[in-house]
């Protein structure tokens, strides 16, 4: 989840097998639990990456982080001792997650798969200031997955509640645009891990939200209102016809989960960021993250103010790359077609969650209420068959 490549420094490729080109597993066993996480297991992974290349860690001391923000893993900042060298001198280690409902949704929609996959063979070109990542691997066997990354656990998290300024929305919308615009109409057929909409693995969510939708509402009743119920009901009834919608040309590379909390600064006030968490990555039509980042990210009121600016600044990323014939009418329809695509996360998430964890509540409450104000605001469900 942590770690950064910023400006013309390309990413590096990590360790581990490619999801969906090997399926023998990983070189190395991955560990259940942060307490595998031994230096010796460290040394193992990390061996034939350059920053730890020659290096022998002798102690690590580990401390959890992300507490209700990583919803789908387990993360923990280590501080690393060496024998007679010098290295990095802390990680962070991303697992599985210990709550078992949401590790089995990660495994369902492979998401543990895609994330190992991306990092190893797209990401470079992905046209993203992705994470640098020194080990990422995914075991089918075992069910477990990995990844090793550098600190930035000093790094400015925006707040995913409070929701982003205007000036860290129209960041984010940057990154993008320029991820749209680098892999717009690409043949994609050498990633055969990288679904769209219509694949198998997405096509669960045809089952998966009409089956959520009255198991969440009922979970998150305090932050729906009888308009926003029936909406989300109303795209349940016709999710079917909306994911084949979404599949059609042209594709673009896409985040998937580009709300806020996936975004980091290298400071509150700095302009370079890293987009982090590709584990749901897929080919969508374009304006999936957008709709997300503004349906998850903002307030009501600020989206109401800030979108506009945002759709425009959106149109105007691709067209600097040199994305032609596609303007704001063909991107109005696709934008209403991605808010109420990008409702799956809320509903499917927010059926599995722990109710436990109060910031999770508090999490999924405000996605799903301000997803379903914006299909609301952009009188998306106008766009469903009758």
């Amino acid at each position: 989840m942590l770690g950064v490549l910023f400006g013309k420094t390309r990413a590096k490729r990590a360790s581990g097998p490619v999801a969906g080109a090997d399926t023998s597993g990983p070189a190395v066993t991955l560990p259940a639990t942060m307490a595998d996480v031994t230096p010796h297991w460290l040394q193992a992974a990390l061996k034939e990456h350059p920053e730890f290349h020659g290096k022998t860690i002798s102690a690590v001391s580990a401390t959890s982080v992300g507490e209700g923000i990583g919803q789908m893993s387990a993360l923990a900042r280590l501080v690393l001792t060496y024998e007679r060298s010098k290295g990095p001198r802390s990680i962070v280690v991303k697992l599985h997650p210990p709550f078992e409902a949401m590790r089995a949704v990660g495994i369902r929609y492979e998401m543990y798969a895609r994330e190992a996959a991306f990092y190893q063979s797209l990401a470079a070109q992905s046209g993203a200031p992705t994470p640098n990542i020194f080990f990422c691997g995914w075991d089918p066997a075992s069910q477990r997955s990995v990844t090793v990354m550098q600190d930035m656990t000093r790094w400015h998290w925006p707040d995913q509640l409070t929701g982003a300024t205007l000036r860290e929305a129209s960041l984010c919308v940057g990154a993008i645009a320029k991820v749209s615009a680098r892999q717009w109409g690409s043949d994609f057929a050498q990633y055969p891990w990288l679904p769209d909409t219509r694949a198998p693995v997405l096509q669960n969510m045809i089952s998966d939200y009409r089956q959520c939708v009255p198991l969440t509402l009922d979970r998150l009743k305090d932050y729906v209102s009888p308009e926003a119920k029936n909406a989300c009901e109303r795209i349940a009834q016709s999710i079917d016809w909306l994911l084949d919608e979404l599949a059609k040309p042209p594709l673009v590379l896409t985040h998937f989960d580009s709300r806020l909390e996936n975004f980091v600064f290298e400071s509150k006030g700095s302009s370079r960021l890293a987009m982090i968490d590709w584990q749901l990555v897929a080919r969508l039509r374009p304006g999936w993250d957008l709709a997300y980042l503004a349906g998850s990210s903002l307030t009501d009121k600020d989206r109401r103010k800030f979108l506009p600016r945002l759709r425009r600044q959106y149109l105007s990323g691709l067209r600097a790359a040199g994305v032609r014939g596609y303007g704001p009418d063909k991107f109005d329809i696709d934008f209403r077609l991605n808010t109420m695509g990008v409702t799956v996360i809320p509903i499917i998430g927010g059926a599995a969650f722990d109710m436990e964890n109060k910031r999770s509540v508090e999490l999924f409450g405000s996605i799903l209420k301000r997803s379903l104000g914006s299909v609301l605001d952009n009188k998306s469900v106008e766009l469903l068959p009758p």
